[in-house]
């Protein structure tokens, strides 16, 4: 016996890898599939959907991408095995962040037995950490690194070969990270309990400590040693070297990782490096830049080149070995069919084995690329390639473009939106750092200047997944951006559009215009409402009633041509009433917009009579915030909320108008009702907004000077006896539960109710019922319950 064990010794520590006992090539043409045994994972099985991304180099397949999120782990089941004495559990790993899992086996017997029931390997801020554990006391657990052996750490965005193993005839672990890094004789010469649960990518039972990134070729092994030949290893996980076809997947996405340098290009940002926390070159935050139209999909200004004052971006790339094969990426929006999108050149332009220079420019509406080496032995090389082109793109058009290398295999891949052209190569070259990137226009010499609108500028370490524009675009995202760049202190918009006048309506300039600077000091006791999460200070409140309501002055000659009257509102539970009309000089309706509830009434009118008129019943969200507008056109007026645009037929003419015209905000009418809400930020524009509506508001509400309007008076004078009044509303009524009440106490008789109600600040309404009154701080008719023998009055 002792002659056997050491047979089986030398067998086991020779050169040579057996193939493995289980095979999970956790990939997109497998998942948890076992490829040797023709049996399905637990979690996702191949008719789940997992998400899949860029394949380990010396493999054909995608790899399997875990999220954090949807995609968090993958699970397969180990069978009663007696075969399995010795263990070898690999898998090889892309990480790119520096803590997780990487894989759990436990075993489903986890009594006081004599085997070993619990192995896994994690890391930990960027350093392994491995376990071998028994649940029996004779024995473990072993913690990895032993002693000095450590720390042993792993980089991101590598990819890595992790295997640990247990050799159980003579109690030695082994940890392997590509190769072997530490080897340990213990005292528990235990084989593995079976079956149990082996999970990729997070812990045993309830999957904590998540993993990020993307592993491939998941595998066991009932040998403990020869892990040290990763090309072996990757030979049994190769696609030609599966025993068995797993089925076709039903369902797969393709994931991408994230960019290594990222340029939001924007309002926001401009070259700024939100993850590098870098700023670029031209133009920095402390410089002066034209801004405009955001991407639909993004909520920051884009920047716009001019070919002028603001002809091109550039920001600095520095030395990096990190960076192999590499994709750039740009979203533009065209005015013109020429130009630069961007140009990599790198600084060392000497005879050497290196890309040095990349570039994508449109030529006559035509997208042409190249990639080229400064050396004598390859390239250039252009696209489009032979008959692959041309590729045509489209002006006033969102467009992605991404021009990548795979430098492994030598594969350049051009992507318009999707994949449109990949030709293998001779060059098997990296890019050349440090370098220059420049956004619209040539290296060195700024020419063949672009002209339009450029977001989302990056830089990946790899050249494959970039055909899905909408993951993409979650990196630029401002809410995923992993720093926050310095605001910029200058930008200017892209202007086709003018203002006639600019209220901010916020706690600050009151109702004054900051446009034309002129103070309106006929404000009374206006109330601070909601904040709008796109700007600095509160909007302003309207409760209902007709002291919440105010007039802004215009020119009738604004309302004559072509016009679009713009603000974003905040509807509160149970509004309706009055929200904007306008008024001639002599105090006529001109226009009139109501709030009914659940859409909005709009009418226009006409000296003598109604010219235009609507019922619009589309929904209207409570309690978030949207962009309404009334706007004008020939013959026809349109009311816009949000992203839906009603077109009204008018007749309207002039709307027989001359000298001031009066905006006014609720209802001033006495014993009338407005809107309960907030707003904020009215604009009345010279023309009608057609295309970028929200970007366009965005941007004037955004910039709108509030705090250079100083001296704002805001009157909340105690009102004179001989005008308080108050009106009965309703019999049999009060307001919903939900309204907060002011104050309420016991009087004596209705009038003296109501003389309270004069002494609060705010007070707006009340109910009476037998002597005991409810005050309220707004007014409503649509929030109104039944209750018997209460009185709901409105102060008038």
């Amino acid at each position: 016996m002792r002659f056997v064990g050491l047979m089986l010794i030398l067998i086991e520590q020779g050169a040579a890898l057996v193939p493995p006992k289980y095979l999970y090539p956790l990939g997109g043409k497998s998942f948890t599939y076992d490829v040797i045994n023709n049996q399905d994972g637990i979690k996702p099985k191949s008719t789940h959907c997992f998400t899949v991304g860029p394949n380990h180099p010396q493999l054909s397949f995608s790899a399997m991408y875990f999220d954090r999120n949807v995609n968090k782990y993958a699970d397969v089941r180990i069978p009663s095995d007696n075969s399995i004495s010795s263990i070898g559990f690999t898998v090889f790993f892309n990480a790119l962040d520096p803590s997780g899992y990487l894989f759990h086996y436990r075993s489903d017997n986890q009594g006081n037995i004599d085997f070993i029931t619990e192995m896994y390997v994690k890391i930990d801020n960027g350093q392994v950490i491995s376990k071998i554990d028994t649940s029996g006391d004779k024995a473990g657990p072993l913690q990895f690194p032993v002693g000095a052996n450590g720390p042993h750490t792993i980089s991101l965005n590598t990819w890595i070969m992790i295997s640990f193993t247990n050799f159980a005839v003579n109690g030695t672990t082994y940890l392997f990270i590509d190769t072997l890094v530490e080897q340990v004789t213990h005292t528990f010469k235990f084989s593995l309990k079976t079956p149990g649960t082996l999970r990729f990518g997070a812990s045993l039972p309830s999957p904590f400590n998540t993993f990020h990134g993307f592993m491939t070729c998941g595998a066991i092994y009932n040998v403990a040693s020869g892990f040290d030949n990763v090309t072996e290893i990757l030979q049994y996980c190769s696609e030609k070297n599966w025993p068995n076809s797993p089925p076709i997947l039903i369902e797969q996405g393709a994931a991408l990782v994230p960019p290594k340098y990222l340029y939001p290009l924007g309002g926001k940002s401009f070259t700024y490096d939100v993850i590098n926390n870098q700023d670029g070159i031209k133009p920095k935050s402390t410089h002066c830049f034209t801004v405009g139209p955001n991407h639909p999909q993004l909520s920051f200004s884009a920047m716009y080149f001019d070919r002028n004052v603001n002809k091109y971006a550039d920001v600095r790339i520095p030395s990096d070995n990190s960076i192999s094969s590499i994709g750039f990426t740009v979203f533009f929006n065209a005015l013109d069919p020429s130009g630069y999108l961007f140009h990599y050149r790198s600084d060392n332009q000497g005879n050497i084995d290196f890309i040095t220079e990349m570039y994508v420019k449109i030529d006559n509406g035509q997208v042409i690329s190249k990639i080229d080496t400064s050396g004598d032995k390859a390239g250039p090389l252009q696209f489009p390639v032979g008959a692959n082109g041309p590729h045509t793109i489209s002006l006033n058009t969102w467009i992605m473009i991404s021009f990548t290398n795979f430098a492994v295999n030598g594969t350049t891949y051009l992507f318009i939106d999707t994949l449109v052209e990949q030709v293998t190569h001779t060059f098997k070259f990296s890019l050349k750092t440090p370098g220059t990137l420049r956004f619209g226009a040539s290296l060195p010499s700024p020419f063949n200047t672009f002209h339009g609108f450029m977001t989302c500028g990056a830089i990946y370490n790899v050249a494959s997944g970039f055909d899905n524009v909408t993951e993409i675009l979650q990196y630029c995202s401002e809410k995923n951006w992993p720093n926050s760049p310095p605001k910029p202190t200058c930008q200017n918009w892209y202007v086709t559009v003018s203002v006639h006048h600019l209220f901010p309506l916020d706690d600050v300039a009151w109702t004054s215009d900051v446009h034309l600077m002129l103070h309106n000091n006929n404000n009374k006791c206006l109330r601070p409402g909601k904040t709008h999460p796109s700007f600095d200070h509160r909007g302003l409140r309207f409760d209902g009633s007709s002291y919440s309501s105010f007039k802004l002055t215009i020119n009738s000659s604004d309302l004559t041509g072509d016009f679009s009257l713009m603000t974003y509102i905040y509807f509160q539970n149970y509004s309706s009433g009055k929200i904007i009309q306008i008024l001639s000089s002599s105090g006529n309706t001109v226009l009139e917009l109501i709030h009914t509830g659940t859409g909005v009434y709009f009418e226009a009118f006409t000296t003598s009579s109604s010219c235009a008129l609507s019922n619009i019943t589309t929904n209207i969200n409570f309690n978030s915030w949207i962009l309404l507008g009334i706007l004008r056109e020939t013959n026809q007026l349109l009311v816009s909320i949000d992203d839906n645009i009603f077109h009204i037929p008018d007749t309207c003419g002039s709307f027989g108008l001359s000298d001031n015209a009066y905006i006014e905000i609720g209802n001033s009418e006495r014993g009338s009702i407005g809107f309960r809400g907030s707003m904020r930020c009215l604009v009345l524009f010279n023309e009608l907004l057609d295309t970028n509506v929200g970007s366009t508001m965005n941007h004037f509400c955004t910039a709108a000077q509030s705090d250079a309007v100083t001296n704002v008076i805001n009157n909340c004078d105690v009102q004179p006896l001989s005008e308080r009044k108050y009106l009965l509303l309703r019999h049999n009524v009060k307001p919903v539960n939900t309204f907060q009440q002011l104050s309420s106490g016991n009087f004596r008789s209705l009038p003296a109710c109501a003389a309270h109600c004069f002494t609060l600040a705010f007070c707006r309404s009340f109910t009476y019922t037998d002597g005991y009154c409810v005050y309220y701080d707004e007014i409503t008719d649509a929030g109104l319950i039944p209750s018997p023998g209460s009185r709901f009055y409105i102060r008038a």
